[in-house]
């Protein structure tokens, strides 16, 4: 319990989630993010009440770097809704061109052949997308 106290502290004060990959990290964060980690990977051995204490958390997500990529492909498929038009890497909007740099991403990981199945199936899947 003491370490989901300190994790909400910790979120409530930062506004973020504690990751190892934040720098600089203090020691208190680093020892938050691997607990952090390990509910995660844990997931379906946890207690209820600790799931439903980890759920409480605003904004907690069970798979961050998952999540993160959807809300990229929805903002990829809004965008090319909404211009008719895919993003430019050098559009003076810098939203725009985060869309795009994604994009050249999952293209590049793709000819590494290091992007995931299910990434890649999701892309395949949706109509505005191409692999040029």
């Amino acid at each position: 319990m003491a370490n989901f106290e300190a994790l909400a502290q910790f979120v409530s004060t930062n506004f973020r989630f504690p990751a190892s990959s934040q720098w600089p990290s203090t020691h208190d964060e680093l020892r938050l993010a691997g607990w952090l980690r390990e509910q995660r990977r844990h997931q379906l051995r946890l207690a209820p009440e600790r799931v439903t204490l980890l759920e409480s958390l605003n904004n907690f997500e069970w798979r961050p770097h998952d999540d993160a990529w959807d809300r990229q492909l929805q903002r990829w498929i809004d965008f090319v809704n909404e211009h008719q038009r895919e993003p430019m890497y050098a559009a003076p909007d810098i939203a725009e061109t985060r869309i795009a740099a994604w994009a050249i991403r999952q293209r590049y990981l793709r000819r590494l052949r290091r992007l995931p199945k299910h990434r890649l199936d999701r892309l395949a899947e949706t109509p505005s997308w191409h692999w040029l």
